[in-house]
Order: C-alpha cells, then sequence, then structure tokens
C-alpha cells in the first residue's frame, strides 16, 4: 500500500522543516514517495535539499525558476508523482505541519480506500501550535451566494461567519464526518479524483486553494471528509511584521475575487451579487489599510 502513496511537500525557504517533515514521514512510512518541490528557494536551501536527496532514493527533488505559488508548485509535484510514479494516493502536506500520532497517513489510507470511489478527499483534525482544536479551522462550508461580503470585513466576519459549521457537536459520534472544505496545509486524496478534477486551479498564487478544489470536487460528485480519530499540528506562527500581513491579507482578498469570478455562479449572473460582492472587496482592502495604519501608529507611541 505505501508504494501507492506520494507525499507532496512545497518548500520555500523551509529546508530545515522540509526535511524534517520528510524524515518524519519516512520512519512511520518507509516505502512512500517523498516528492520536495522547491519553488526557487535561496541557494543554501536548495543546497541542503539536493543533499538530502543523496540519502534515500525515495525522495524525489523538482527544482522551479520561480515561485510559482501554491497551486502550480503543488501541480508540479503531482503530475510528477502519477506520471513517473504510478501513484493512486497523493498527500499534500506544508513544511510546517507534524504527526500527533505515528498511524495518521497509514490510517487516513486505510480509511479513505474502505470507503466508496466518490470520497476523493480525506484529513484529520487540525491542531494549532499550541495543540489546541480551532473549530473554524478544522473544516467550513463552501461560499454561498454573497458570503464573501461578511468574510472581506474581517471585524463584521467576527460576529458573522457563514462558512462555519455549528452542528460538528451533533456528528462527532462518526469517525468520518462528510464536509465541503479541509485546510489545504495536510490532506489525502484519490490520484483519480485530482486528475478527474483537472489538479488545482493555477489561477490564485496563495489563499482559496482549498476553496476551489472542494468546489471543483463537488461539481463532480465527489465527498470530502475529516477522521476524527486522528489529528495533527500546524505549526503556523503568527507574524508581526505589519508590512507583510497587508500584503498577504489584501492576496486573500485577491484570491476570494477570483473564486467567485470563476466559481460563484450568482457572482457572473446577478448584477445585484456582483456589485455587493466588489464593493466588500474594494472595502475589504481599505479595512486592511486602516488596521495597518492603526497596528504602525500604536507601535511607535
Amino acid at each position: 500500500m505505501e508504494e501507492s502513496i506520494s507525499m507532496i511537500i512545497l518548500n520555500y525557504n523551509s529546508s530545515s522543516n522540509t526535511i524534517r517533515l520528510a524524515q518524519d514521514t519516512l520512519k512511520i512510512c518507509p516505502l512512500i514517495n517523498i516528492v520536495i518541490v522547491d519553488n526557487n528557494s535561496k541557494d543554501e536551501d536548495i543546497k541542503k535539499l539536493e543533499l538530502f536527496g543523496l540519502t534515500d532514493i525515495k525522495i524525489h527533488l523538482i527544482k522551479n525558476n520561480k515561485n510559482m505559488g501554491y497551486a502550480k508548485g503543488n501541480n508540479i509535484g503531482i503530475k510528477y508523482a502519477i506520471d513517473k510514479l504510478c501513484s493512486e494516493y497523493i498527500i499534500i502536506a506544508n513544511p510546517d505541519i507534524e504527526y500527533n500520532s505515528k498511524t495518521i497517513i497509514i490510517n487516513l489510507v486505510n480509511e479513505l480506500s474502505s470507503l466508496n470511489k466518490d470520497f476523493a478527499c480525506l484529513t484529520g483534525i487540525m491542531l494549532d501550535c499550541n495543540k489546541k482544536v480551532n473549530l473554524d479551522r478544522i473544516c467550513w462550508k463552501l461560499p454561498g451566494k454573497i458570503s464573501d461580503f461578511f468574510a472581506n470585513f474581517r471585524l463584521l466576519n467576527k460576529f458573522f461567519n457563514p462558512l462555519r459549521y455549528h452542528n460538528l457537536k451533533m456528528i462527532a459520534d462518526k469517525n468520518v464526518i462528510t464536509v465541503d472544505t479541509i485546510p489545504g496545509c495536510f490532506f489525502i486524496i484519490r490520484a483519480s479524483a485530482f486528475q478527474d478534477i483537472n489538479y488545482f486551479d493555477e489561477g490564485t498564487f496563495l489563499y482559496c486553494e482549498e476553496r476551489i478544489l472542494a468546489k471543483k470536487l463537488a461539481n463532480k460528485n465527489y465527498k470530502t471528509g475529516v477522521l476524527l480519530s486522528e489529528s495533527f499540528i500546524h505549526n503556523h506562527p503568527k507574524s508581526n511584521d505589519f508590512a507583510k500581513n497587508l500584503k498577504l491579507q489584501n492576496l486573500l482578498l485577491k484570491s476570494r475575487r477570483y473564486y467567485n469570478q470563476n466559481y460563484n455562479d450568482s457572482y457572473k449572473t446577478n448584477i445585484f451579487v456582483k456589485l455587493i460582492l466588489e464593493f466588500s472587496f474594494y472595502g475589504g482592502q481599505i479595512e486592511n489599510y486602516l488596521v495597518y495604519f492603526c497596528k504602525k501608529i500604536k507601535h511607535y507611541l
């Protein structure tokens, strides 16, 4: 079974985490394929990966000549795993995730393989860097017609989040819960399903890949789920770099706009919906700049 699995790790100046994750994975699944896709990291980072690649024939290093972002970078690794390694299952993993148990990969594969072929994608419960659960980040709903109007304004979204599941406790007695969207930092998917939906949409550089993937799977009547008996840790620290955070927040808005332009039928056919959402995209940017300047002023006081 392990020989049919490939893990794609997208690296960008994170060789230490990438190598650690690859080593941890090979310890618990020594026959799994590790495909490291480097998104044009610094020379010293690439050299570390090249040396690491010599330590095990199961490690495959692909070097991109520019930073292609999450979707396109991962697609390169996915296609390599399917075309060259004949993989039946693909694991997408960020370098900064850690396993909570030695059984997570095998249990995810076994559970997914036991389900009907229309069940395409599975993950575990995501914990934050303090090993705590944030229900909003385990899974979430696909956006409705104007859901992003509320999501684009951070203050408004704190009081009303239309993408939040409110009934997870009601279905927590099941081993696998069926949901719309799961985190893109760690999940397993059938290679056949990935091919069927034509992989990740490469129209975004960062953010919203999860919802686009979920929408494409749903359009083909595939199911996505969370295995409640397994969990993993996402060590994603918060940045205090105000300018970087501003750039990322605006990039998030750009990706949400792309989603609505391409996957929200109401945006494309209803002028009222389009105007409401366009207002929120620009309004969200204004809010981001206001937050940025307030934090800068507070920092210097």
